[in-house]
This record gives structure tokens, C-alpha cells and sequence, in this order.
């Protein structure tokens, strides 16, 4: 087991140290200060852990190891190698191997209740939270989260990862279950119908849950700073990629990351009660991260509300995703922010069809004209059985932003 790990985590530090990721560091570094670098970065997004996407690419036979916290460690390994090794991007291989830190028991540790979902029998279906806040009685039995981990038990852990791997590869905790944006979590506890007829109906007890999560989130994101469990390097993950923090600033403070600020749940609701229930609360949760290191997700169409989201405070880069008009995005910011854009993972990798991928790359460079911006293929579920895709459109964007 240990031989296994060793040999694969050897083969990350030695890809991680080559001048490739130096010179990529440097260039997100600048990218994300706004400043004009040699080409458009290019960048294949796939979410972490044990995803579909991965099944596909490295299926589970290919994995040595059944102990869980070894099986853990060495899908990781492969998928870095896999990422140097077959997806030819702009992306930097960093060599941390993250765990989840173990956690007192009880479902209603975080917010005072658990919350409730109905899951469907067939796999691929969806499930739905149920409702657990009807009315302010309801929400007055909640409680704010705190940051809370069974110390011993983690140090047990984080020893035992680092033993396995020796000291080839640093071995950090993926520590924030909270994240920074209310608008998203207000479905777990209002349910779907719940929210979208309480808009109407009971706006305030929107805002009255909206007051609750924006202040428990702040409040666990300044518990977890008081505990020394922030790490800026944690916040690259979500589609940041790096940065080179100046030398008199700490990675261990709030003010050193980024915040992920997303709106999928709320992509449906019109502008103006955007405006009113979510963008106010997304200000405040800004005020506790680094200026300028704000990044606003939304895969939904964000066209109609582009002037709101102009005025959020910190903004720095912005994902113009493959329903949002793009062009609007260019009048609206300018070179204000880096626009994230994304191609359309289905029309991309399910068609697979060269030449109307590199259309597609030329179509975005030349609307974006002199903008900063980064092209991205995101949201990757499938490769539709072939794995080789990925590299394809990463060497086929390479192509044309060089050029």
C-alpha cells in the first residue's frame, strides 16, 4: 500500500516542480490582477473527488488500494497525474492532498436541525429538499453554525495520510462546509416551493432567512479564522486556479481568499427581486474576504441581471456561462473584471466535432476583443466513452488563443 502511494506521489512532486507550473502561476497571478498576459489561459474544469466524470476516465479497476483513506489518496494522485499527463491546459498541478476532517456526530450540529431530502429510488434522478422552516417559529429553533472538528481524531487521520505518502506531498483539510453564499442554502431549509411562492407570498420570511444564513455563515467563516482552519490555497479550488499571495500577507486569514458568491438556485427569479432578496445579503458576505478576490458563479442565464451584479463589491472575475450573452458581459464590465467564459460542455463534447469546437473558441475571442478573460471547459459529466476529448479541446483552444 504504502509502496503504491509512494511511487505515485513521487511522480506528482516531480511534475509539480517543472517550469510549466512556474510560469502558470506567474501568469493566473497576473491574470487575476487584470493585467495582460501572453495569451488567453485555457482551462478544463473537473470537480474533485469521486465524480462521474472521473469513473469514466479512470475507472475504478485501475485503483490498487481498498482501505478508504488509501483508496482516497490514490484516486487523487491518479487524477493529478492524469491532468499532467493527458489535458493539455493552463490549469496548475498542485501537489496538496486534501481530506475532510472528522466531525462530532449529529446531523444538527451546523444549524441546529437536520436538513431533510427525498431521494429518488433510480440513481440518475434527482432529489429534493424537503422543507424544514415554514414559518419564524420554525426558523427561531435554528442556530448559527461553529466551526467544530473532532481534533484528535483528525490529527489520527492527517498522521496516517502523511505516513502513507511520506514527505513527498503536503497534506491539508478541506475545513469550510458553509461557504459564502445564503442564496444558495435558503432551498435546503425553505425547499424548492417554499422559496419561490414565499417571494410572493411571505417575503418576509425570506428576508428574515436570508438575514439567518448571510449571519451564521458569517459568523462560522470568522469561527473557522479564530481556529486557524482557513487556508488561501483551499480557495484556488473553486475555478480561481492561483495566485501568488505578496509576502507580508497571510494564507491563514479570510482576507487572503477568495469568495465563491454562485447563483443557481436563484438563475429563475426576475432582477428585481434579485435585487432585493439576494444581491443585499451577497454584499455582506463579501466584506469578510480580500478586495478584489470575489468570483460570481452562475451557469443559469446572468444577462438580465448583469448591472446588479456590476455594483457587487470586490468582483474580480465573473462566469459569463454558455447562456449568458457574452457580448452584454463585454459592454457591462469591460476590463473592470476577468470574465470566466464557458463553452457549452454538451454542444462540445457529445457532437465532438473539431471544427465547430475551434468555431467556438474563435467566436468567444473575437467577441471578447481586448477584455481579459479566460476560455473553459466546465460542468464536465460525461465524456460519452471517450476520454481522449478533453485533451482534444484543450490543444484545439491552445491553438487559436495562441495564435
Amino acid at each position: 500500500m504504502t509502496t503504491v502511494l509512494r511511487d505515485l506521489a513521487q511522480q506528482v512532486a516531480e511534475a509539480c516542480a517543472g517550469p510549466r507550473y512556474a510560469q502558470l502561476k506567474a501568469m493566473w497571478t497576473r491574470h487575476n490582477r487584470l493585467e495582460k498576459v501572453e495569451k488567453i489561459p485555457v482551462s478544463v474544469h473537473l470537480h474533485r473527488g469521486d465524480t462521474s466524470t472521473w469513473r469514466e476516465l479512470i475507472p475504478s479497476a485501475q485503483l490498487r488500494l481498498q482501505d478508504p483513506l488509501a483508496r482516497n489518496l490514490e484516486l487523487q494522485l491518479r487524477q493529478k497525474l492524469f491532468r499532467y499527463r493527458e489535458i493539455p491546459d493552463d490549469d496548475v498541478l498542485l501537489p496538496t492532498l486534501w481530506l475532510d476532517p472528522v466531525r462530532p456526530s449529529g446531523e444538527d450540529r451546523l444549524w441546529g436541525a437536520p436538513l431533510q431530502r427525498a431521494v429518488p429510488n433510480d440513481p440518475k434522478g434527482a432529489y429534493t429538499f424537503l422543507p424544514i422552516v415554514r414559518d419564524e417559529a420554525d426558523l427561531a429553533r435554528l442556530q448559527y453554525p461553529r466551526y467544530e472538528i473532532d481534533a484528535p481524531a483528525t490529527r489520527r487521520l492527517v498522521d496516517r495520510a502523511r505516513e502513507l505518502v511520506g514527505d513527498l506531498l503536503p497534506v491539508k483539510l478541506w475545513t469550510d462546509q458553509v461557504r459564502e453564499s445564503p442564496g444558495e442554502r435558503i432551498i435546503d431549509f425553505l425547499g424548492w416551493d417554499g422559496f419561490l411562492y414565499g417571494l410572493v407570498e411571505r417575503p418576509k420570511l425570506i428576508h428574515a432567512m436570508m438575514e439567518f444564513l448571510t449571519e451564521g455563515m458569517i459568523h462560522y467563516q470568522r469561527d473557522r479564522e479564530r481556529q486557524g482552519a482557513v487556508d488561501a490555497e483551499g480557495s484556488w479550488l473553486w475555478r480561481v486556479h492561483y495566485e501568488e499571495l505578496p509576502g507580508e500577507e497571510p494564507p491563514h486569514l479570510l482576507r487572503s481568499c477568495w469568495a465563491y458568491i454562485a447563483a443557481q438556485a436563484t438563475g429563475t427569479i426576475s432582477p428585481a427581486m434579485y435585487a432585493e432578496f439576494i444581491h443585499p445579503y451577497n454584499v455582506r458576505m463579501v466584506g469578510l474576504f480580500g478586495p478584489h478576490r470575489i468570483y460570481y458563479h452562475g451557469c443559469e442565464d446572468l444577462t438580465p441581471k448583469l448591472e446588479i451584479l456590476a455594483t457587487l463589491p470586490g468582483l474580480r472575475r465573473f462566469d459569463v456561462g454558455a447562456w449568458t450573452d457574452l457580448a452584454a458581459c463585454v459592454r457591462t464590465f469591460e476590463r473592470r473584471v476577468v470574465l470566466e467564459v464557458q463553452v457549452h460542455p454538451g454542444e462540445t463534447l457529445l457532437v465532438h466535432d473539431p471544427a465547430e469546437m475551434r468555431k467556438k473558441i474563435e467566436s468567444i475571442v473575437a467577441i471578447a476583443g481586448d477584455c481579459i478573460l479566460d476560455i473553459n471547459l466546465s460542468d464536465v459529466e460525461t465524456v460519452n466513452g471517450n476520454p481522449n476529448i478533453l485533451g482534444e479541446w484543450a490543444r484545439l483552444a491552445q491553438e487559436v488563443v495562441t495564435r
